[in-house]
């Protein structure tokens, strides 16, 4: 009788070794997980940390190198901007809303992802007896739907599941510029008043994918990255809107004439909680 339970609890652990071992997939995986990773995928998730860095390239060879960083606990986009060949090095922060920074994956294998945030910037100059004040805000609104499934493994590079393929099936992105100039005096008293302009992008995309690979997926958090990679072309509509032929999605606008081809390359890696 001892024997059968000493045998019995062999083969238990034996089997128990096999499932907690098959359970890990990314590095930073939980060594133990009573749900399935299509369980732990499925769900509302917040974007916690974000960070892009991009060479961008286009048929001229003028380079814009650019990191684009959310951290979202404290609500905080920022974009740093360097143009090598000009010698220029711009930064841009400003707030994330909170209410619309977010990827669903629902157990259907769709998806949708949203992201929206507005960037402040002022520029002050003088002329003569006169000081020109520019207060430029950019309303940023990212919205892409699709869907989703595991990779199966590939050799000793990838494990089965370790990552995941987003099929982007539609993506809309919407720009809203609103710019207002004032112009005082060395008094600082208005000139006149001041001038208000705003400008509305809109961008339609053509269907894509991405490749997550992650590196972390527990009950409660999900850290990832991916490469890019990609040469795209950006075309303006009749109706003033742009379509996007590409991989990826940029911070610019395009030549409003006659379109742009692009090349890029760079890392994104993320981190989102439930």
């Amino acid at each position: 009788m001892k024997k059968t339970i000493i045998v019995a609890l062999l083969i238990l652990f034996i089997i128990s070794s096999f499932f907690l071992t098959s359970c890990k997939r990314g590095e930073d995986d939980p060594f133990f997980s009573l749900y399935s990773r299509k369980m732990r995928v499925t769900g509302d998730w917040k974007l916690i940390d974000f960070e892009r860095n991009t060479d961008i390239t286009n048929l001229t060879d003028y380079e814009t190198v650019t990191n684009f960083k959310i951290e979202g606990e404290k609500g905080l986009v920022t974009i740093t901007t360097n143009i090598p060949n000009l010698d220029s090095t711009r930064i841009e922060q400003g707030t994330l809303n909170s209410d619309f920074t977010e990827i669903i994956f629902e157990k259907d294998g769709s998806y949708r992802n949203v992201l929206k945030y507005t960037i402040e910037t002022n520029f002050t100059s003088e002329y003569d007896d006169s000081i020109v004040h520019v207060n430029t805000k950019r309303v940023v609104r990212v919205d892409k739907e699709g869907i989703w499934d595991f990779l199966d493994g590939v050799g000793e590079d990838y494990r089965d599941k370790e990552r995941i393929v987003i099929d982007e099936r539609q993506r809309e992105i919407f720009i809203l510029i609103i710019t207002v100039t004032t112009v005082t005096d060395e008094l600082d008293l208005n000139i006149h008043d001041p001038i208000k302009t705003d400008k509305q992008y809109n961008y339609y995309e053509m269907p894509h994918t991405e490749i997550w690979t992650l590196s972390r997926l527990a009950n409660d958090e999900m850290v990832g990255n991916r490469s890019l990679n990609a040469e795209y072309d950006i075309f303006p509509r009749e109706d003033g809107t742009y379509t996007l032929f590409h991989d990826i999605s940029i911070n610019g606008y395009g030549d409003e004439s006659n379109g742009l081809t692009v090349e890029v390359k760079g890392t994104e890696k993320f981190i989102y909680k439930q």
